[in-house]
This record gives C-alpha cells, structure tokens and sequence, in this order.
C-alpha cells in the first residue's frame, strides 16, 4: 500500500533528534488536522554500531518515499547535515516540502 491507496496524505518529519520533543507535539497536532504522521521512534547515537545507522536511515528514506511531503522541523534555525541529505532525497522524488520554524506558526498545506 502507498499514500496514493489511502484517504488521507501521509507526511514524514524530518530533523533534529534533539528535537524529538516537538516531533512528538507536532505529530499530535498534524494527526488530529487529518495526516497519518511517520516520523523517527528510534535514534542512532553509537559510533560503535555503524550497521544502526545504515538501517535508521534506509527505514526514515522509506518513510520519505511512501509520504506525499516532508516536514522538516528547523527549530532556533538548525538544519543538519542528515536532515539536509534527507531534504535532497525527497527532493529527488519530487516530494513536498515544509518547513516547521520556530517561533513562527506551523505551515499549512
């Protein structure tokens, strides 16, 4: 099954892990506006398991890939090197992109 299978759309967040918080909060929020929220549950923070990243990443770039947009959550105007390489991938798959910015007000779509 896809997004285009379903009623709803389906979003992905991207950002941060430090962010995990307001990934939380905003989930909450997308989910009760209508979206089926897909958005990392689980974070790689171990130089000694390279093979947890790997897999972290391919599960968030499926996530990517079965989502109609990606949110990514720049809060106090920090973008890292992952969340911009996911940036890139859903681009390349032609995906829409929003930008959650703190303090402002969440985008609509």
């Amino acid at each position: 099954m896809n997004s285009k299978d379903c009623k709803r759309k389906v979003i992905t967040f991207c950002g941060s892990s430090r962010f995990h918080d307001l990934f939380h909060k905003l989930a909450s929020e997308y989910t009760l506006m209508g979206w089926i929220v897909l958005m990392p549950h689980c974070y790689y923070e171990n130089d000694s398991r390279p093979d947890l990243k790997d897999l972290l990443v391919e599960i968030h770039r499926d996530m990517i890939k079965m989502s109609d947009a990606i949110l990514v959550v720049n809060k106090d105007g920090y973008i890292g090197n992952s969340t911009k390489e996911e940036i890139k991938f859903a681009e390349g798959l032609c995906k829409e992109i929003k930008y959650y910015v703190t303090p402002l007000k969440m985008p609509k779509f």
